[in-house]
């Protein structure tokens, strides 16, 4: 069982198809590379404290999708919104000193 888990913040209610898609993608994404990972619904009153949680730590209300990593007791780190995700997935393959990669961001929320 993974150390961490990914948190996907996204809106139930996409203002534009181009959301919509960013948010199907990072989600696309995290099955692909097998990243255990929870959607949050903004949208959804239910999750309000959580997604005010969220809010909090990226700094970025009403945003979406944002990406966080929790280490599913006290600490959720914020990774980015859809631009900065992207980037990571874009440098995969970049194995460079001070490179971040999706691959090395999300390993401890992957499943084995």
């Amino acid at each position: 069982m993974p150390s961490h888990l990914a948190i996907v913040l996204i809106t139930g209610t996409p203002p534009s198809i181009d959301q919509e898609n960013h948010q199907r993608s990072v989600l696309t994404w995290m099955e692909a590379h097998k990243i255990d990972h929870k959607v949050v619904d903004g949208a959804d009153v239910s999750q309000k404290e959580l997604r005010d949680e969220l809010f909090a730590i990226s700094g970025q209300r009403g945003k979406y999708p944002q990406v966080f990593l929790s280490n599913k007791t006290d600490k959720t780190e914020f990774i980015g919104l859809f631009d900065e995700v992207q980037s990571l997935v874009e440098n995969n393959d970049v194995n460079a000193p001070g490179v971040k990669n999706f691959k090395g961001v999300f390993e401890p929320a992957k499943n084995t």
